[in-house]
């Protein structure tokens, strides 16, 4: 079969890597557009895969984890690989070359395709291919690109959280060596993000994005670590440079002057507007009327009291 040059290796080795998580990596633009719909919608497939002819809409997931920059942009949204897998069945689809690395392909479904001649039913019990489930426990070879297509669409309310990651600095799957977010890291990602989001007030169908961004910890709500990370990088990049002196806008209207920086500072396309959100954050007053407004936007939008005095959260 032509899976077996991808089998898995021994346990623990890049060749035989456990993981119970998957995820889908969007760009800023797409990632936000995630949110506002709620859901990641499945598409035929473009590429040369053989089943570009069939018809058959996918939604993408991996459990790959790119060391040196993901090629797919900087926002990652992550499921449970169990919650996925459980009562679905599995078809090897095909391997496929890319310039920089190969990448082996299979079929998520909860169909029946044993006649399409395209599919080739998967037993990942059989430890030959580049997936293996031990009984307990699953492995892919990770030393090639696992690419898992979903013949559904996925909804926002199982995504188990939201994670920022670096973009590659040369290499691109979706717009090649022109891509805007070339080089973008985490650091700035989450940031960029969070603030187009807030300051627009985005929070999903049905509020679709609480699950994802928020938490329960012995019955206290709280922000889960890689929104609260990022929620602190806006506060280390933005603070320190706050100039003003004295408020010239107050109460709701502060509030109001305070979302438009947000989205400014959020209005990512390749470079960024700082400058613009910094010159409106300053009608505000001293870093102390910063860090007043911040706690005041966040608990709005998350819906529970945050307080914040310009030190990381904890």
């Amino acid at each position: 079969m032509e899976w077996e040059k991808y089998k898995v290796g021994r346990k623990e080795s890049y060749a035989c890597l456990e993981f119970s998580f998957v995820r889908h990596i969007f760009h800023m633009r797409d990632a936000i557009r995630i949110v506002e719909d709620g859901i990641i919608r499945s598409s035929l497939i473009w590429d040369e895969s053989k089943l570009n002819n069939t018809r058959t809409c996918v939604s993408w997931i991996s459990p790959n984890q790119w060391g040196g920059g993901s090629f797919y942009g900087n926002i990652s949204f992550e499921f449970n690989w169990i919650s996925i897998i459980q009562d679905k069945r599995l078809y090897w689809v095909e391997s496929i070359k890319y310039p920089n690395h190969d990448a082996y392909r299979f079929l998520v479904t909860d169909k029946n395709y044993d006649s399409w001649d395209e599919l080739i039913p998967y037993d990942a019990s059989i430890r030959g291919g580049p997936l293996f489930f031990d009984g307990e426990k699953w492995y892919f070879n990770s030393n090639h690109a696992c690419e898992l297509m979903i013949d559904s669409d996925l909804s926002l309310h199982n995504c188990i959280e939201i994670n920022f990651v670096n973009h590659h600095a040369r290499h691109c799957a979706k717009f090649g060596q022109g891509c805007a977010d070339s080089e973008l890291n985490q650091y700035y990602a989450g940031p960029i993000f969070l603030s187009s989001i807030i300051g627009r007030q985005i929070k999903g169908p049905r509020n679709s994005i609480k699950n994802i961004f928020l938490m329960k910890n012995d019955g206290v709500i709280e922000i889960k670590g890689p929104v609260k990370f990022a929620l602190n990088n806006l506060i280390s990049i933005i603070e320190p440079k706050i100039t003003g002196t004295q408020s010239i806008v107050r109460g709701e209207n502060a509030n109001i002057i305070f979302r438009s920086a947000l989205v400014s500072f959020g209005d990512w396309k390749g470079d960024w507007k700082i400058d613009d959100a910094l010159g409106l954050l300053n009608l505000l007053g001293p870093k102390e009327e910063f860090i007043k407004n911040y706690n005041e936007i966040l608990s709005e939008f998350f819906g529970f009291q945050i307080n914040l005095d310009g030190r990381p959260m904890i």
